[in-house]
């Protein structure tokens, strides 16, 4: 096998606090966010990310799919473009999955309209000699192997659908907000991300229950909650704090003297709800590499992430009162075969990727359990 963790039970505490420290370049992974609630007394970490490798579902289209007897495809030009399997871990452009794109790759449910998408996306960007059939690649569990382990470990939702059919703020206002900001696209790119919806956390806050935001820039939250966009650092922390640099004195949004998440969970010491964000950027001057699975990111680099959290999860005294959510905000145009669901408030959800694990109950080795959203 070129992947192995052991059970959580037999995990030794970590003996390094950065994610590069596990075997950068054999382990690596993408991820985001963390949350909890007082109901279910445990700790939760929640990770979101972006869409671009998918754990194995395990509906019987996916299994049937992944043993080649069943095939998908798109077309395009008159060419036929089938799923197929990815020769390399990162895709140098990024499909566009704003929500006209959107609705153009759903086409009401046929799932037929990825390629011509892509391929009117590298069109419009003037990319030469791009491959519009990219969009309809795969990774099998040898490129995701930290997700191939907590899949077959941990519950999979294959029925775990994106709140809005359109771009990233959006679906990432209603992870955060439970809402959008009346659009189905972000703001135009001459406005930085800026929104004033009123966020879970006010709730926590609300209720006393403890809680942070852990990210390697400034948390998504600043840019969701316009309470939260200043001050409560105490509140805001890196993932990690090895390897930061003089630049990092400059991230005034991020209380820089604060425990890392590694350190918090290596102490046993997090908050009650924990929400973790990915490096989202492709240019970061503190030097952390891209790492949530968006193009043209490396999903090795998420592989990594993902696996020093569920590391540092395990490891900690805190592990038995834990859950993990790990999901995706949106699917970020490539190729799904499943049709969405559609609601009073959208048509044609888009399906993402979402693992959760918890110690209670536990889950049976080798018996996955779905779930649906």
């Amino acid at each position: 096998m070129r992947f192995a963790i052991s059970a959580p039970r037999k995990y030794e505490r970590p003996r390094t606090e950065h994610p590069s420290d596990y075997r950068r370049g054999k382990h690596r992974s993408y991820v985001e966010p963390a949350f909890s609630s007082q109901r279910a007394r445990c700790d939760q970490r929640r990770i979101a990310q972006d869409r671009q490798a998918d754990p194995h579902s395990y509906d019987e289209h996916e299994r049937m799919m992944y043993s080649g007897k069943l095939e998908f495809a798109n077309e395009h030009d008159g060419r036929s473009y089938p799923i197929h399997h990815l020769d390399s871990t990162s895709i140098a452009d990024d499909p566009d999955h704003s929500a006209s794109s959107v609705d153009l790759q759903i086409g009401g449910g046929a799932m037929d309209g990825f390629v011509t998408s892509f391929a009117g996306t590298l069109s419009r960007r003037g990319v030469e000699d791009g491959d519009p059939a990219r969009v309809m690649g795969y990774y099998n569990a040898a490129d995701v192997p930290v997700y191939d382990h907590l899949a077959r470990e941990f519950a999979v939702c294959d029925r775990w659908f994106s709140s809005v059919p359109g771009a990233t703020w959006p679906n990432r206002l209603y992870a955060i907000c439970g809402r959008a900001a009346g659009s189905r696209d972000d703001l135009p790119h001459n406005l930085p991300p800026l929104y004033n919806q009123p966020s879970f956390v006010r709730h926590l806050d609300a209720d006393g229950i403890t809680w942070r935001w852990y990210s390697f820039e400034g948390g998504t939250l600043r840019f969701a909650d316009a309470h939260y966009a200043l001050g409560h650092h105490d509140r805001f922390a890196f993932f990690s704090r090895t390897n930061l640099n003089w630049k990092a004195r400059l991230e005034v949004r991020i209380d820089t003297q604060a425990a890392s998440f590694l350190e918090d969970a290596a102490r046993g010491t997090p908050p009650s709800v924990s929400w973790i964000d990915p490096n989202f950027s492709n240019f970061n001057p503190i030097g952390f590499q891209p790492n949530d699975d968006h193009a043209p990111a490396d999903i090795k680099d998420s592989q990594e992430f993902v696996l020093a959290v569920y590391h540092a999860l395990a490891a900690s005294p805190q592990w038995e009162k834990t859950l993990l959510v790990i999901f995706y905000d949106e699917d970020g145009g490539f190729f799904d075969h499943v049709a969405p669901g559609t609601r009073a408030t959208w048509e044609h959800e888009w399906r993402t990727p979402m693992i959760s694990e918890s110690c209670s109950p536990a889950p049976r080795h080798g018996q996955p359990r779905t779930g649906t959203h």
